[in-house]
């Protein structure tokens, strides 16, 4: 099971990364993409702060991929992905 909240955590970080990628070349499809990400996931239970760092991740993520290429954002996720991994949370909620 902890395999699997890995591949889709990084699937919902990808999918979101191609949406920011999408929303700076001017796609409109982008921007609703994102807005019905955002009421998704505030409907299923998610946090404003989570859909923040999200965000931001993902916007550091599609600038890094445009800036520096694709192998560089893929190190760049990986580390990401460790540091939030590892990151203090509180699971009492």
């Amino acid at each position: 099971m902890y395999f699997l909240g890995i591949v889709l955590g990084s699937l919902e970080v990808l999918a979101t990364v191609w949406l920011v990628l999408l929303v700076i070349e001017g796609s409109g499809w982008g921007l609703m993409g994102l807005l019905a990400y955002y009421i998704w996931s505030l409907y299923i239970g998610g946090t404003v702060l989570k859909l923040i760092i999200t965000t931001i991740s993902s916007a550091c993520l599609a600038f890094i991929y445009l800036y520096f290429g694709f192998w560089i954002a893929v190190i760049a996720f990986i580390i990401l992905a460790i540091l939030f991994e590892y990151a203090p949370r509180n699971d009492n909620e």
